[in-house]
């Protein structure tokens, strides 16, 4: 049941692998190992230390996991050619984080950097879990929103590290103290000989080493999994270190590598069961959740199946068409439509070109009569672009045709009814959305395909009696001539539209003026004096009544209506839609589906059961999948079984699976055996 990401090193013996420790793998090797991924290691402990893996998901890892005293420490010096803290008994205390980067720089020399970093924050005053709850995985640990890294010491020798280790596990088992109070302390036997607030952390001690040649890697060395408690230790203990070793082991991208000692079989190893059992619960996880979507066909309660999908579809179409929180995405998207169908009714009403040449050839004149100077070499001003105005007060570019004198100009005859988008098409999207998340368990089934034919159909049938119908209807009405009882909006808008009008035909005027003035004095007026003129009461008496006022005063009514009506044309057609198109798919669409599928009349039962009939390819991945759930189940049952066959570490005398007994010596002595604690692990997975 190994994983292919999954490696074993069996160191053979402690002769070995004290000749191991101090030997590190070839320079060629290493180089050949690492190279090319230097940047790609350093992005990954980048996201690590800025904690957004959650947001992010999990980093690659590669993890190195093992029983207690089976070696492991010999398989971290031969990787990193360094000497952790080594003693008899469990000398890992918390995650320690090795990453090896080549230095190419000219004289470059060994350096690590040690670090702790704090993903946990340690509560010493906290009471006992309440009796009869589950306490979280690490507690009385909690997990911090972002991860604090300090910076410990910096060693340039490698036979001090192992002491700096040292003395960084004991801050990191220290969390009330500073940790700063750690790092000249003197060395002692081992870690167990030091004062300790907590026996194990999550907390990671980290090691940054670069050197000349080395490979650019990074792994996880983890606490050795407990088998045997000393007597007096807290049973909590088991359980704080499976969890922090399943914390990493579980992530589909973390390359776990199990030392075992060759001196036992890799049967017996706590670690390679929990590996096992990780994996094989994750595939589990994974396929329940596609059966989930793979329901078996009913037998007996077809009926009420195929009621329960259509009334749940149907109602959340309700809820999308009214707008209830949170269904309001449709209802927000439609407030948008309806902006921007009310925009393109408005950019189609008549504009006025506000400025002729005639008003060029009006200011020469009234220049000429004026105490302004002239220059006698004064020629006819090339016309400029023609502008229109828009009811912001601001000029736009228009037509460069020539603009005869005295004429108005209308965009268009009529508004047109087709130029807003209604909509349509997201309306369909929105009820296919909701198709999908209230059938998808029979998304290959008659009942699915059915159900979404004939809301489509319903809903086309709807849209188009609006757009055929009811919008044409509304555009003959105010197509036929103008007429309006509400006297007071229509004279509002146009005062509003002639004193738009007037103010652009001064500025035009105004404009026209000085351009003739510059053109012969050879001078530049600035825009914002020609504004400033323009408003000048005084200078407005100069340029004298405009020539065209009466032409004016015509197009403020003619636009003054215009916006009265198109408006009413745009209240006709919203309302249409959002009256007789949503209330029909709210009070309609479920009469529809139930009476079209069949649902309300004879054979209820068969015609339930044909609807939900499965396609050949569904049922045969259904059968596939749960095909290899069983195998997964037996699979995890023979490893619980291992698990119980050696709780005493030799199996107890008792009848085994393949009925022959088993037998072997009781242990002794002040060690207490770890409890298996299966039903926690299996709900823990």
């Amino acid at each position: 049941m190994e994983s292919s990401s999954q490696a074993q090193i069996h160191p053979q013996s402690q002769a070995d692998n004290a000749s191991r420790s101090t030997t590190a793998i070839p320079d060629l090797v290493i180089e050949t190992l690492g190279r090319g991924v230097k940047e790609l290691v350093q992005a990954i402990n980048k996201i690590e230390q800025l904690g957004i893996t959650k947001v992010a998901g999990d980093t690659p890892k590669i993890v190195v996991i093992g029983d207690q005293s089976t070696g492991k420490s010999s398989v971290i010096n031969a990787i990193s050619g360094i000497q952790v803290p080594r003693s008899s008994g469990t000398c890992t205390r918390c995650p320690m984080q090795i990453t090896l980067t080549e230095n190419k720089e000219p004289n470059a020399r060994w350096r690590c950097e040690v670090s702790l970093r704090q993903e946990f924050w340690y509560d010493g005053n906290r009471a006992s879990y309440p009796a009869g709850q589950k306490p979280p995985h690490f507690y009385p640990w909690d997990e911090n929103e972002t991860p604090e890294t300090t910076h410990f010491k910096t060693v340039y020798n490698k036979r001090e590290l192992q002491h700096v280790i040292y003395q960084a596990q004991l801050a990191t088992l220290n969390p009330g103290s500073d940790p700063m109070t750690f790092v000249p302390m003197q060395a002692a036997a081992g870690i167990g000989g030091g004062h300790y607030e907590v026996e194990f952390s999550p907390n990671l001690v980290c090691l940054d080493i670069s050197a000349p040649n080395l490979p650019n890697l990074s792994f996880y060395d983890l606490p050795g999994v407990i088998a045997q408690l000393e007597h007096g230790q807290d049973l909590s203990l088991i359980k704080l270190v499976k969890q922090l070793v399943k914390r990493y082991i579980s992530k589909d991208n973390a390359l776990v590598l199990l030392a075992c000692s060759m001196e036992n079989d890799i049967h017996n190893s706590s670690s390679a069961g929990l590996l096992r059992k990780e994996r094989v619960q994750e595939q589990l996880s994974k396929i329940d959740a596609e059966l989930l979507h793979l329901p078996e066909p009913p037998t007996t309660d077809a009926l009420r199946i195929v009621l329960d999908a259509i009334n749940n579809f149907t109602a959340k179409v309700s809820k999308q068409m009214e707008g209830e929180h949170p269904e309001n995405q449709f209802r927000l998207v439609w407030k948008g439509l309806r902006a921007q169908f009310r925009e393109g009714i408005t950019a189609q009403r008549p504009t006025m070109l506000v400025r002729t040449a005639g008003d060029v050839k009006d200011a020469r004149e009234r220049r000429a009569t004026s105490a302004m100077p002239q220059s006698q070499n004064s020629s006819f001003i090339k016309q400029k672009d023609v502008i229109s105005i828009d009811d912001s007060d601001n000029e736009r570019a228009a037509s460069v045709q020539q603009t005869p004198t005295k004429k108005r100009k209308l965009a268009s005859d009529t508004p047109s009814s087709r130029r807003g988008q209604l909509g349509d098409e997201y309306t369909m999207s929105t009820l296919n959305q909701a198709l999908d998340d209230t059938l998808r368990a029979w998304k290959t089934t008659e009942l699915s395909r059915e159900t979404a034919h004939l809301t489509e159909s319903f809903f086309n049938m709807a849209f188009t009696e609006q757009r055929d119908m009811a919008v044409p209807r509304a555009l003959r009405l105010e197509r036929h001539k103008p007429m309006t009882e509400n006297r007071v909006a229509l004279e509002s808008n146009e005062k509003k539209e002639l004193e738009i009008f007037q103010n652009a035909r001064i500025l035009a005027r105004t404009t026209a003026y000085f351009d003739e003035l510059d053109a012969t004095t050879q001078k530049q007026t600035s825009r914002v004096e020609r504004q400033r003129k323009a408003n000048d009461v005084s200078f407005r008496s100069q340029l004298g009544p405009d020539p065209f006022a009466r032409e004016v005063e015509a197009m403020s009514k003619i636009r003054g209506y215009y916006n009265l009506a198109s408006m009413r044309y745009v209240d006709a057609v919203v309302m249409g839609i959002q009256v007789e198109l949503f209330e029909k798919l709210k009070e309609g669409l479920r009469n529809e589906l139930t009476t079209v599928l069949g649902i309300a009349g004879e054979n209820v039962q068969d015609t339930c059961a044909r609807l939900l009939a499965e396609d050949p390819a569904r049922e045969l991945r259904r059968r596939a999948l749960k095909a290899d759930k069983e195998k997964l189940v037996a699979a995890l049952n023979c490893l619980q079984e291992l698990d119980q066959k050696y709780q005493q570490g030799m199996p107890a005398t008792h009848p085994t699976s393949n009925g022959l007994n088993g037998s072997g010596p009781v242990q002794a002595g002040p060690s207490r055996q770890a409890p298996l604690e299966d039903d926690m692990e299996m709900n823990e997975a």
